[in-house]
């Protein structure tokens, strides 16, 4: 229905539901016409306001305040002010009608957010695109052409979206830029993915290229020159990634990398959707240079079904491992059937040196694995050499991981909640046995138990589990060097070592606690066994050590030999490098037994007063017949002295060591080789205290004998080594001057017991005097 007004000029026709014939086009509206601008052999304008258009039956309509309508040449071509389709925004959007051909043209164009409104007409004219737009900006061109009389709508498409946050298929992420034409029944696609989030894999920073033919048979063709993935702490990307999907097979081919470009990846992979077959091969790099891992390997292929039950084979005749021990992984198989993971490999290096079988079949149902490494050959170095032994073991992963090996009571626990782990060797016997360096005390009843958090930080417990070390073992082959040693750097790590000992070489270190902290560059170390108490602390280059109380029965079972007897030792070490140590040592109240140097020297002390003065002999040989003098042995009450050690070179230098002992006093001063054992040496003695003493309670006769200071001295001079010293004397001299000095002594002896009275110009006199009768010729 319609009805015609006329004013200013112009005719108004208001037109409600007027349907053009053989078409769906209808449409409501206020028509103004100016007669001036119609010409309908040429081209004629007119304006209709208010516009409500339908060009679909099952569709909304569009709407319009204004719309601008040209006719020409039987077409009609219109403009529009605010149009919309519901609540999408069509501005610039235009359309046409040739009455002629009878085909509606719509040239739509919209900046509104891609809704379910454009979804729904996208799909309604057979392109499905299910996203939705909920921020951003976009621009979106569509053209529908629609011929009323016979043939096929036409529709194209060009949509593109910036800085959106959108929704696919129930899935949300973010784009930078995503841009999708459809023509031909044709998509083709190219997405700058910001962030999408799937389970527990994140995508981000990525870039998309897809191509999607929705003719009679799908196909789908994806590139991407990277695509990066996250998943918990794990970080990769795909480059060169190629996805095809043709016939109901899909074709994956991808280089796979984690972000620290440590694992590489090159799969293919085709899949048969009908036959429900797969099929394809990978090769698999990794390299960790920081822990010295890395492998590499040709293609190894695999093929299988999942129809019902997932059935997979892999195969590969050869994996090389790179590091840390150059090997192969020699006729690997794999097989999943059902709900069972079956393999077996050979483990084999280029050296021959060790070959393992390997076989496992793990139950995903059961959540059990169990299987056995058959070792062939094992041997690592002069460290570790096995033949023909089968380990066999168990795993258990429901909720935690549980590891075990009953033939070394090794199990290993990880709890599902927690990132702690737990490492339990209750019979660290036979776990350590096949190490030649160590041998474990069969009377040992001990345990390890190692805890951690994702194998760092570990906490180490060790009780009652005695081991003999061989450090021959890790000395190297080549001549010694005197270059500077440097500490090593450390994980981090707690270590408590209970009712123990530790044997090696000829030491044993026993304790009853001994407590160890590692971290990078520094150390602390705490030993305890009964009073005897050992601390050592290292940071960078610095050396603390201090050892106090330690008692004659600690030092003897260290050393393994009878060289203390009572008494105890204190000793301090430090340095700002360890190469060049320096310290100090006090004994208290302890005899020093079975040892070579001291034996010759209080041998040399008991030989020598006889050698110095005949006189002496008879009342030394009384005094040591009482007191029960043993050369294998020197007491001392009390001994001090400082030392310096160069650990490159092995060369001890000892700077005026104190000794105060019963018969004797040594001051020593001294340089070893340590490596050679050669010794050379100064030692100043003093000897005979106790008949020196007495000999003092009745001072003519003291003085008679020995002199002003009351003591009978000599220096020895030590060359050779410490296991066969040669000692070089000056007693010879003093024996010649032996009987001299008693006489001169004698004839001195008036002055003394009046010393005091006596003048300078007396004491002259006379001592010229005694000069004259020792030395008759002169």
């Amino acid at each position: 229905s319609f009805n015609i007004d006329y004013n200013d000029g112009l005719f108004i026709i208001n037109m409600k539901d007027f349907a053009l014939k053989d078409t769906d086009l209808k449409f409501t509206g206020l028509i103004q016409i100016d007669p001036s601008k119609i010409n309908l052999d040429a081209s004629s304008d007119l304006i209709v306001k208010n516009l409500i258009l339908t060009f679909d039956k099952k569709l909304k309509n569009i709407k319009a305040d204004t719309v601008f309508v040209n006719y020409h040449n039987n077409t009609f071509n219109l403009s529009f002010i605010k149009p919309s389709y519901e609540d999408v925004l069509l501005e610039r959007s235009k359309v046409s009608y040739s009455i002629e051909k009878n085909v509606l043209k719509l040239y739509l164009k919209t900046q509104s957010l891609f809704n379910n409104t454009i979804k729904n007409i996208l799909s309604y004219y057979g392109v499905d695109i299910d996203t939705i737009q909920y921020d951003g900006t976009n621009d979106i061109s569509t053209n529908i052409f629609i011929p009323f009389d016979k043939g096929d709508i036409y529709v194209d498409a060009d949509i593109g979206i910036l800085n959106s946050n959108l929704e696919d298929f129930g899935h949300k992420y973010k784009v930078n830029k995503s841009v999708l034409t459809y023509k031909d029944n044709i998509i083709t696609g190219k997405t700058d993915l910001n962030h999408i989030k799937y389970k527990d894999i994140e995508i981000n920073n990525s870039f998309f290229t897809y191509k999607i033919d929705i003719t009679n048979n799908l196909k789908l063709d994806l590139t991407s020159d990277t695509v990066h993935f996250t998943k918990d702490t794990y970080n990769f990307h795909t480059q060169n990634t190629s996805l095809q999907f043709e016939n109901d097979k899909i074709i994956v081919s991808s280089d796979i990398f984690d972000n620290n470009k440590k694992t590489h990846i090159k799969l293919n992979n085709t899949t048969d959707l009908t036959t429900k077959k797969l099929s394809g091969s990978f090769n698999l790099q990794y390299d960790d240079t920081y822990n010295n891992i890395s492998f590499s390997g040709k293609k190894i292929l695999y093929k299988g079904s999942y129809n019902e039950d997932l059935n997979v084979s892999i195969q590969s005749n050869d994996i090389k491992i790179i590091q840390p021990y150059p090997s192969t992984i020699k006729e690997l198989s794999v097989k999943v059937q059902k709900d069972e993971i079956i393999s077996r490999f050979t483990l084999k290096d280029e050296e021959n040196t060790h070959t393992l079988n390997i076989a496992n079949t793990t139950n995903l149902i059961d959540k059990i694995s169990y299987g056995n490494i058959g070792i062939e050959r094992l041997i690592f170095k002069d460290f570790v050499n096995i033949k023909d032994k089968n380990i066999p073991y168990q795993a258990f992963f429901e909720d935690s991981i549980i590891f075990n090996s009953a033939i070394f009571g090794f199990t290993y626990y990880k709890s599902a909640d927690s990132k702690r782990e737990k490492i339990i060797i209750s019979n660290p016997n036979k776990f350590l046995k096949p190490l030649h360096f160590l041998s474990v005390d069969k009377k040992s009843n001990g345990f390890i138990e190692i805890e951690s958090e994702n194998l760092k930080n570990p906490f180490i417990k060790i009780e009652d589990l005695n081991i003999n070390l061989n450090t021959t073992y890790f000395e190297s082959k080549e001549n010694n060097t005197t270059e500077d040693i440097v500490l090593p750097k450390f994980p981090k790590i707690d270590l408590q070592y209970r009712n123990s000992h530790v044997k090696y070489d000829e030491y044993t270190l026993s304790f009853d606690t001994l407590n160890i902290k590692t971290d990078n560059n520094t150390t602390s170390l705490d030993i305890l066994k009964e009073k005897s108490i050992i601390k050592i602390n290292t940071e960078g280059d610095r050396i603390m050590f201090n050892a106090s109380n330690l008692t004659d029965k600690y030092i003897d079972n260290f050393l393994n030999k009878e060289l203390l007897e009572g008494g105890y030792v204190d000793i301090n070490i430090y340095g700002d490098t360890i190469n060049k140590l320096s310290g100090d040592i006090n004994f208290y109240d302890t005899t020093v037994k079975n040892v070579t140097l001291i034996n010759s020297l209080t041998t040399f002390v008991n030989t020598t007063p006889a050698i110095i003065n005949p006189l002496l002999a008879l009342p030394t040989l009384f005094r040591l017949a009482e007191t029960g003098f043993d050369t294998n042995g020197y007491y001392m009450k009390h001994g001090d002295g400082s030392f310096r050690y160069n650990l490159a070179k092995k060369e001890l230098d000892i700077y005026d060591l104190y000794t105060n002992g019963k018969m004797s006093n040594f001051i020593v001063n001294s340089h070893t080789n340590l490596s050679t054992k050669k010794i050379d040496a100064n030692v100043d003695i003093s000897f005979l205290k106790d008949f020196t003493t007495a000999l003092n309670h009745i001072p003519l006769v003291g003085y008679i004998i020995m002199g002003d200071d009351g003591e009978f001295h000599t220096s020895v001079d030590i060359t050779g080594t410490t296991d066969d010293p040669e000692l070089e004397t000056h007693t010879v001299k003093e024996a010649t001057n032996g009987f001299t000095g008693i006489i001169k002594r004698i004839l001195t002896l008036p002055l003394k017991p009046f010393q005091t009275e006596v003048t300078e110009e007396q004491k002259k006199k006379h001592n010229e005097r005694v000069k004259e009768l020792l030395n008759p010729s002169n």
